[in-house]
Formats: structure tokens, C-alpha cells, sequence
């Protein structure tokens, strides 16, 4: 006959239930623990603020100075003996070019936010971010600004030039951000650092246009990658999206006439014959002109996104691809594409 401790068997049983209890405390603890927990992740990138200036103090630095040294040159411009090159964002350098052996700078037009220019006769027409300025340079020893169209070119450049209540984006001021970040342990997050900065604009290579030179009235010679141009009476300017028309019979007085929206990507204007050529990232668009300066359009053509302006000569118009930030990077392997009018 067997006996059993009955008080021993209550004891282990008792052990037992405590050390399971005791497992189950543990592991809910643990895993209120474990969902509450947060880490602290350090993050370091860069981020470019705007500066903002008012209008008036843009338009109170507008200027002629003695000649300065062309530090970062943008387009570039002839009319009659002169050149005129513009310094990227900041003005206009005016050399005499009469003797193309040995140009001597004349002066330089301070012009904040000056991109592009076109001339015709003695007058110089000329971008400051949102206006819209003409120079009479018919005594170049006194160059005078003798009007502007003020507010006329709204968002003129993607980077520089927006204005809003607090004035128009001159410049934008590097920043390296430093923080410390709460976020929940292990969530896998990815953050990417970004350094890009303001487009700077490009060099430009001449180009013939359908005046005469020499004329008292006659259009100047611009480049390839201008935004401005002259046909006649008309001034044409482009930006990003938008084809505008400017009355320019009475040559010191633009008048602002027909805005034609386009669509996306408008790089580029190229007048030849009645037609305008605008090169933009998507294609080439082609204008008819009217002789009140009215514009409709004729044709089309589409290809993969890049930069790409446009020449003409005769028949045949070169659409020059090439790649750019600007232009989402994207890489072309060929040089340029002819296409037939």
C-alpha cells in the first residue's frame, strides 16, 4: 500500500502555478514594453531657403557702371557694333565690337534678375525678374532707362523670379538641417539628402535673324537659346508655359499684348520667315505669325523629354537634344534630330 504526502503534492502544484504566473507576467510585460518603445534616429541634410526682396529695392538697383570682368556670361547678343552680354541673373555687359580684333568693353547694365535681352535700333529690352525694361543707348555714353512694364513676367524662371506677398526669390541660402527624429523601433524608414541647387542658365551661340543690320530699326542677332525675340514690330517672349506678345511700333514704349498658353517645358524661341519655332522638353511647337503680332499654332512635333532648342535654316529645322537637371536628367546618346518643315 502506497501512501502519498498530500501537504508535498499541494506545494509542487502551488510551484508550478506560481512560476507559470510568474512566465506570464514576464511576457506581457515584455511585450508592453516592447510596443511602446520609441528610438531616437539622428537625420543631417541639406535644404535651400528662399530670400525674399521687395520689388522696389529691385527696381532702385537698376543702374548703368563702368565695365566689370564677365564672371558667369548667359546670352549673348548682337546689335549694330555692339555685343551685349548678359551676366547671368545680375545685368548686362555692353562692349563695342567695331573692331572685332580688339571689342572694348563700354559699360555694364546692373539689371537684378536679368536673364534675357533683345535689341533693336538703339534700344535694349530686358528682363528683371518680374518687369519688363527698355534702355535707350543711342548716346552709349549715357545709357538711360527710359521705361518698364512692371509685374508683366510672373514665375519667368521655375527657380528665381516667383513673387508672392513677401516679395520676389532673388537668392536661395544654403542650410544644413540637423535633428534628432523619434520614430518606432525598427520601422525601416529611408530618407534621402538632396543638395540640388538653383539652376545657374547656359551659354548661347549666335543665330541669324530676317533684319537687316545696320538699319536704324533693325532687330539685333541673338542666340539659340534665347527667350526673346524681335519680327518686326513684335517682341516675343517665352517662359515655361507661356507665349506673350509685346506691341513694340513705338520702339521706347513696349505695349503688352496677346498671352498664349502653351503648355509645359517651353525652353526657347526661334523666329524665322512668318513663323515662330519654340523648342521646349516635349518637342518643338511651330507658329504662325500674323501681322498684328497674333500667333496660332500649326504644328507639332513630340519626342522624348530633354532640352532642346531650335534653329532654322530653309527647310529643315535642327531640334538640338541635350540632357540637364533641368531637363530630369535624362541622357541622350544622339546629338541632334532634323526635322523637315
Amino acid at each position: 500500500m502506497e501512501y502519498r504526502d498530500t501537504n508535498q503534492d499541494a506545494s509542487n502544484e502551488l510551484r508550478s502555478l506560481s512560476i507559470i504566473t510568474f512566465l506570464i507576467i514576464i511576457t506581457l510585460a515584455i511585450l508592453s514594453v516592447s510596443c511602446e518603445d520609441k528610438c531616437e534616429t539622428f537625420y543631417s541634410y541639406t535644404t535651400y531657403d528662399p530670400i525674399y526682396t521687395t520689388t522696389q529695392e529691385l527696381r532702385d538697383a537698376v543702374e548703368v557702371l563702368d565695365p566689370t570682368i564677365i564672371n558667369a556670361p548667359g546670352k549673348i547678343y548682337m546689335l549694330d557694333k555692339y555685343l551685349l552680354i548678359n551676366e547671368v541673373g545680375k545685368g548686362i555687359h555692353i562692349i563695342n565690337n567695331e573692331n572685332n580684333r580688339a571689342p572694348k568693353p563700354v559699360s555694364f547694365i546692373n539689371i537684378p534678375g536679368n536673364y534675357d535681352l533683345a535689341g533693336k535700333g538703339n534700344y535694349i529690352y530686358a528682363d528683371s525678374y518680374v518687369d519688363l525694361l527698355v534702355f535707350d543707348i543711342s548716346n552709349i555714353a549715357n545709357i538711360k532707362l527710359v521705361s518698364r512694364v512692371e509685374g508683366v513676367f510672373q514665375n519667368y524662371y521655375n527657380t528665381f523670379g516667383y513673387m508672392d506677398g513677401r516679395g520676389i526669390i532673388t537668392e536661395y541660402k544654403e542650410r544644413l538641417v540637423e535633428e534628432m527624429i523619434e520614430t518606432d523601433c525598427g520601422s525601416g524608414q529611408i530618407f534621402l539628402e538632396s543638395n540640388t541647387r538653383p539652376w545657374q542658365g547656359n551659354f548661347s551661340d549666335l543665330r541669324a535673324t530676317t533684319s537687316s543690320a545696320g538699319s536704324p530699326t533693325a532687330a539685333g542677332i541673338g542666340g539659340s537659346m534665347e527667350r526673346f525675340t524681335i519680327t518686326g514690330d513684335q517682341l516675343y517672349t517665352v517662359d515655361y508655359s507661356t507665349l506673350r506678345t509685346f506691341d513694340i511700333t513705338d520702339i521706347a514704349k513696349p505695349k503688352a499684348g496677346a498671352v498664349t498658353q502653351i503648355g509645359w517645358g517651353i525652353e526657347t524661341i526661334f523666329p524665322y520667315k512668318s513663323n515662330l519655332f519654340l523648342g521646349a522638353q516635349n518637342g518643338m511647337y511651330i507658329f504662325d505669325r500674323a501681322n498684328d503680332g497674333s500667333v496660332s499654332l500649326l504644328s507639332k512635333y513630340e519626342h522624348i523629354t530633354s532640352c532642346d532648342p531650335v534653329v532654322v535654316q530653309n527647310d529643315i529645322a535642327y531640334v538640338t537634344f541635350r540632357n540637364g537637371m533641368e531637363c530630369n536628367g535624362f541622357t541622350i546618346s544622339w546629338k541632334s534630330l532634323m526635322y523637315l518643315i
